[in-house]
């Protein structure tokens, strides 16, 4: 719009047929009320979306109050967006019965009200948007439309409710009255609203996600939302009371976790399937808790960069069947000790968890183990020898080992107890050298094996490869000092050698010149460097 140049607004009178989308920039340019009632919206009934959009920072003019309320629309309309409107008051025909047949509504940036509209009576909405209302300070009554002799409940169609920085928000006094509150409502989301106290409404029998963050002053009671499935937490919650209905939750950046996970593994989730802690901080923290009791139906547990988290136990009978698929535990600067449960888990991943001194196991059958970053074992920089005895149990199948920068040596008594280990994967372990004697040739079912940017590792010759019978595939990445493979023939088994970036091995296994070629030439696929022999 424009005062001087450009549109006018009274112009769109002349567009009676107009249908579709509108949307109105620079509000602020209406020169009059007599210009918004040339405009004739009431009569525009093709219309089904309009957006009403004021420039950032206009200061408050008593006749924006008057024009906003001679834009009446047609009730036809199905969309309605406001945006930094800097009026005082919504005006008067939004939220009347006469609008009834509006679904969506988005408020965003109108910081000088107090109060927001009543629009708790409209029949077909179905979804609110609330951003930036700095002004408001409780939601009341008048959010619901003031009468509590209403024969339905209010919002009786409302699918989705979000508000978003609301700075100045800091309760909700909800109203619901004879005939409830909500019914339909499935999504409900709360973000940077740091003074919000609650309370939220208690019985939501519809709601399937509760999102909640940044409201670091939050007090939520015991909520009734038997359909929710998905909760959300980002630094917000003081105390929770967890709806058991939920199938995933997620808890980042929470201020108070010493407070609330104590609470949350006291509870009973029967079925809960996915649950992440993300990005929190404590003191201290111990967690113990018995899958089968708290998390029956849990296939997917992830902990991420908890500060202060120094034990975790994970307890469950060797007889009881379990879900758990996945554990994930990265990032925990000061986690000391895990005791990871007897499980037919199908990958479980320890990464960058420097002080980690001891992993232990109850009688497991954990099957994937990928450790990334991890070990500090007796106050030490990082691990020099590994794994110690008994740290890994024998059901392993797959073993992943990265980013250990002083590992020196891998533990031959420890390796021997992996009879059911196929796969072991080592990167990024610099200081790495066989030089124990027979090291990996207790991995009896061994399948795989990759060793990838191990900078200085020279010869493989002390790690008994010719002993390993079952070996099929060997991957050598990276390795510019490998210099020695082996000085017997490898099994027969081996069906791949890929060598790559390992110039000075490369030169000692070429074809039918290299002095270790008599001993790889029976393997029928030899690949170095991108040139299959």
């Amino acid at each position: 719009m424009g005062q001087k140049s450009g549109f006018r607004i009274g112009e769109l009178r002349k567009l009676l047929e107009i249908g579709g989308r509108l949307e109105i920039s620079k509000m602020e340019n209406v020169v009059g009320v007599e210009d918004a009632l040339q405009a004739n919206m009431k009569d525009k009934k093709y219309l089904d979306k309009l957006s009403l959009n004021w420039s950032c920072g206009i200061s408050h003019d008593a006749i924006q109050d008057d024009i906003l309320n001679r834009l009446i629309h047609h009730p036809n309309l199905k969309k309605l967006s406001i945006q930094h409107y800097p009026g005082l008051t919504f005006p008067d025909w939004l939220g009347d019965g006469s609008f009834s047949n509006l679904m969506s509504l988005q408020l965003s940036y109108c910081g000088n009200y107090l109060i927001l509209p009543p629009l708790g009576q409209l029949p077909c909405l179905e979804h609110i948007e609330i951003f930036g209302m700095k002004g408001v300070v409780t939601v009341g009554s008048e959010f619901y439309g003031n009468s509590s002799s209403s024969l339905h409940p209010f919002f009786p169609s409302l699918q989705t409710l979000s508000f978003s920085s609301m700075s100045n928000w800091e309760k909700w006094l909800c109203c619901g009255g004879r005939h409830g509150e909500f019914p339909r409502l499935q999504k409900l989301s709360i973000w940077r609203c740091p003074k919000f106290t609650g309370e939220l409404p208690i019985h939501l029998p519809s709601l399937k996600e509760l999102s909640l963050g940044n409201c670091p002053q939050l007090l939520v009671p015991t909520l009734n939302v038997p359909a929710a499935s998905r909760l959300c937490f980002l630094r917000s919650l003081y105390k929770v009371g967890l709806p058991t209905t939920l199938k995933s939750r997620s808890i980042s950046d929470c201020t108070k976790v010493d407070l609330l996970l104590p609470e949350l593994f006291r509870c009973h989730h029967p079925v809960l399937e996915n649950l992440s802690i993300n990005g929190s901080t404590c003191d201290s923290l111990s967690l113990s808790f018995s899958i089968l009791d708290i998390f029956p139906r849990l296939t997917d547990f992830q902990i991420n960069d908890l500060k202060g988290l120094e034990e975790l136990c994970i307890s469950i009978s060797e007889e009881d069947p379990t879900s758990l698929r996945r554990l994930r535990i990265e990032g925990c600067p000061n986690l000391v000790y895990i005791q990871l449960p007897a499980l037919d888990s199908m990958c479980h991943e320890i990464c960058k968890s420097s002080k980690l001194r001891l992993l232990t196991h109850t009688h497991s059958s954990l099957q994937k183990l990928h450790l990334r970053g991890i070990f500090k074992f007796g106050g030490c920089e990082s691990v020099e020898l590994f794994p110690k005895e008994c740290l890994l149990p024998s059901s392993l199948t797959y073993l992943s080992i990265w980013d250990l920068p002083n590992l020196k040596s891998l533990d031959n008594k420890a390796l021997q107890q992996l009879t059911s280990l196929l796969q072991l994967e080592i990167r990024n372990c610099p200081e790495l050298q066989f030089s124990t004697g027979s090291v990996l040739q207790r991995l009896i079912s061994l399948k795989e094996l990759r060793i990838d940017w191990c900078i200085r590792l020279q010869s493989l010759t002390e790690a008994g490869l010719h002993h390993l019978t079952t070996l099929e595939t060997l991957t050598l990445l990276d390795c510019p000092n490998l210099h020695y493979l082996t000085k017997e023939r490898l099994p027969d088994s081996l069906s791949l050698l890929y060598v790559r970036w390992c110039p000075l091995l490369e030169q000692r296994c070429q074809f039918e010149k290299g002095q270790e070629w008599r001993y790889i030439s029976h393997i029928p696929k030899i690949v170095i460097n991108g040139v299959l022999f």
